[in-house]
């Protein structure tokens, strides 16, 4: 669960490498829809009721852990923002080809959806604190 979350942040640090590559192709879309697969491979588990946790050391020393909540609201919320980021990502490499920017917009979008997921899963105070303020950070990159 930690990649899934850390997957848009992963996939912003390496646009500066692949951003010739991204600008020509449906490439990137490939994130969000494995994400999307990824979530929905937990559907059954929560259908039937199941609330999963995912547990992660953060700062052992402090008794800091990462933690992660996935229960039918979550998953609602994950497939929401992994469906509609497949959406964006697949109608951007049609829409904006060949945009001086594209893979600026590749890179805020992806890390948006990430601190979305990190959002929406976190179970954690200090964890939705500060995934909270990453989606208002990139959230104004739109502006």
């Amino acid at each position: 669960m930690l990649i899934a979350v850390l997957s848009g942040f992963i996939f912003a640090a390496c646009i500066p490498v692949l951003g010739r590559f991204l600008k020509f192709s449906i490439v990137p879309a490939l994130l969000p829809i494995g994400l999307f697969t990824f979530f929905a491979s937990f559907l059954p588990e929560i259908a039937s009721g199941k609330t999963l946790y995912f547990n992660y050391d953060w700062v052992p020393s402090l008794g800091v852990n990462l933690q992660f909540h996935l229960d039918g609201l979550a998953m609602l919320f994950c497939l929401l923002i992994t469906g509609i980021g497949s959406l964006v990502f697949l109608y951007t490499s049609n829409y904006l080809a060949g945009h001086r920017y594209l893979d600026r917009f590749y890179g805020y979008l992806s890390m948006f959806m990430g601190s979305m997921l990190g959002l929406v899963l976190s179970d954690n105070i200090i964890a939705l604190f500060i995934f909270l303020s990453v989606v208002l950070s990139s959230s104004d990159q739109f502006r």
